[in-house]
């Protein structure tokens, strides 16, 4: 399979090759590759008037860009930013990357990525931030990377990669969580069906009661309307701290209604745990279920003004709700409302004036005939 000439004149060259069994394949570079067949290996080629023979084609390519002056060409370099760099080679400048809609080109590294922090904006400097608290121990997180985590405890600062790691850092500190008392339960009273005179009482019976110490041993229950938050009737009664009643009856005065009355009791002076029924004497309005969604960005700039958007729509039926009030906040923070149009979307510019990770809401807060 070897080719036993000299080359002097090419055209005797092609025909002596195809007499000896090679055959014409591809160009790769300007330089024509032959094959041997039937066999299909090896591959060979001619470069300054020497015969070469490789087994594989693509060594034979990896012999040809040896030879010849590399192609130029753009390839990956790194990424900044979340934006890819790309470099001209083989000369290594200059460097460009697409951004903005369009190609930037700069002869130096830093200065294309100066170029993507002006677009983007410069990196916020890091900072700690209160993450949550595990346990009633506050954790912080280092922000933007989002790791790691650190909580002061035991005299001195923790720090671990995770999330979960730092709780089980606190676990081992303060040992096994104590089991959570009883759920607060509540009999449904049972409701007059007419209007009760001056001095009638309501009997409502609780269960699992606990005083979790908030109001030290003197305990409150209130019976309230819910749909005005009107506090209709108090009873106290008194249980240690860490007490646990597993019943008790309590006597409200009648409350002067007849229908549409909505009763919750609770109990501690801040009412720190409650249970609640509906008393109805009359069939309570079919009340449609509801979807809202909501789109916003992921980040924005200190006080930049940014659109929070959605659609209010009837969850079942798929319908749009028009003219429906939206209130929008972060964290618990107002940012105003908005109304829904006619195909029930909504769409309210806001801007935050504070740094920090914020979750951003839309609420619908419901109507008689429409659930929040």
């Amino acid at each position: 399979k070897s080719v036993s000439l000299v080359m002097t004149d090419f055209a005797e060259t092609l025909v002596k090759l195809a007499e000896e069994g090679w055959n014409p394949y591809s160009t790769y570079r300007g330089i024509d590759i032959w094959v041997w067949l039937p066999e299909g290996t090896p591959y060979g080629c001619y470069l300054d008037s020497v015969w070469y023979e490789r087994s594989l084609l693509f060594d034979l390519y990896a012999l040809i860009d040896d030879f010849l002056e590399p192609e130029p060409h753009w390839e990956y370099h790194s990424t900044y930013r979340g934006i890819d760099i790309e470099v001209y080679m083989p000369d290594g400048t200059p460097y460009r990357a697409y951004f903005d809609g369009s190609w930037h080109t700069a002869t130096s590294l830093s200065t294309l990525q100066a170029a993507i922090d002006d677009f983007i904006e410069p990196e916020p400097e890091p900072y700690w931030a209160e993450h949550s608290y595990y346990r009633d121990i506050l954790i912080w997180v280092w922000m933007p990377d989002g790791t790691p985590y650190a909580a002061y405890f035991g005299g001195d600062w923790h720090y671990e990669a995770t999330l979960s790691a730092i709780k089980a850092a606190i676990d081992a500190y303060l040992g096994p969580e104590p089991e959570p008392p009883p759920s607060l339960s509540m009999d449904t009273p049972t409701w007059p069906s007419s209007p009760q005179p001056a001095g009638a009482y309501l009997p409502v019976t609780l269960h699992n009661i606990y005083n979790s110490g908030g109001a030290g041993d003197n305990c409150v229950a209130g019976l309230f309307d819910g749909a005005t938050g009107e506090i209709l009737d108090l009873e106290t009664f008194s249980m240690e701290t860490g007490e646990l009643i597993d019943s008790l009856t309590l006597y409200f005065t009648m409350p002067n209604r007849t229908i549409g009355v909505v009763a919750m009791v609770g109990y501690d002076t801040h009412y720190t745990d409650s249970e609640s029924t509906v008393i109805q004497l009359e069939e309570p309005p079919v009340e449609i279920p509801t979807s809202l969604t909501l789109s916003a960005p992921d980040k924005v700039g200190l006080d930049e003004k940014f659109v929070v958007s959605g659609i209010l729509y009837e969850t079942d039926s798929g319908i749009p709700i028009p003219n429906q009030p939206i209130n929008h906040s972060y964290d618990g923070r107002s940012l105003g409302s908005s109304t829904t149009g006619v195909d029930g979307d909504y769409l309210k510019e806001v801007s935050v004036p504070e740094s920090g990770v914020w979750t951003i809401r839309s609420d619908f807060l419901g109507t008689e005939t429409l659930q929040a």
